[in-house]
């Protein structure tokens, strides 16, 4: 029977893109969480608010 093999591989390219899209979204709330600051566009010579 070859039904098995060609399952696995429809499978497995029907579920890729959504793979590929979800290391995106990961990749991007990680960047977006190591950018995140206290005080937004701050040029870093005036003093902390607290």
């Amino acid at each position: 029977m070859r039904v098995l093999p060609l399952t696995i591989v429809a499978v497995t390219v029907g579920f890729a893109p959504l793979a590929v899209l979800f290391s995106f979204v990961l990749r991007l709330s990680w960047v977006a969480q190591q950018n995140t600051s206290v005080t937004p566009f701050s040029t870093g010579t005036e003093p902390t608010p607290f």
